[in-house]
């Protein structure tokens, strides 16, 4: 039975989501709301394109079911679509594990980033040798103190523009100069 919606080229969300999504994929979804059943949480509501999906409580981290209550509304959340129910139009989702997610950021936004670039981030950890720095989009790389010019002091969670000395796509590493 044909609905009006066909005759204009018009796609439900799911459908969208399986054209473009299988099971393993590793995306960005924004968090919509918990979900309760008589007071009880049995999972997260994440949009993920125009797809509200589930991830169940049963397929979180402990350390993550404690911290669900800080979400905000369209928090971004790195997932891996866990299931997809072409029967009842449903997606089940996970967590992406720290790998999952390194390797998502390197595939999106890594190829993008080249030598002499100049961009903005932030110190996230002060070592001997230097300091790691995370980019606005999310990849980390290395700013040696044998890169900085002058005598700068730079501290833990200062915001830094730094110019892209080398890219190691192969080992996903970034090296900075300042």
């Amino acid at each position: 039975k044909r609905q009006v919606g066909d005759y204009h080229g018009f796609k439900k969300p799911f459908d969208e989501f399986v054209e473009k999504y299988e099971v393993s994929d590793i995306e960005v979804g924004n968090f919509k709301s918990i979900g309760k059943r008589e007071g009880k949480v049995f999972g997260l509501f994440i949009k993920v394109g125009k797809m509200d999906c589930l991830m169940p409580i049963s397929l979180m981290p402990t350390n993550f079911i404690e911290r669900i209550k800080e979400l905000k509304e369209s928090s971004e959340i790195y997932i891996k679509i866990h299931k997809i129910d072409t029967d009842n139009e449903n997606i089940t989702l996970k967590l992406a594990n720290a790998k999952e997610m390194k390797l998502h950021l390197w595939e999106r936004k890594g190829k993008n980033i080249k030598k002499g670039d100049r961009l903005k981030g932030v110190i996230i950890y002060v070592i001997k040798s230097g300091y790691f720095i995370k980019l606005d989009c999310g990849l980390e790389g290395v700013l040696h103190n044998s890169k900085i010019k002058g005598k700068l002091t730079l501290e833990k969670l200062q915001t830094i523009e730094v110019k892209v000395l080398e890219v190691n796509k192969k080992n996903q590493k970034i090296s900075f100069e300042l």
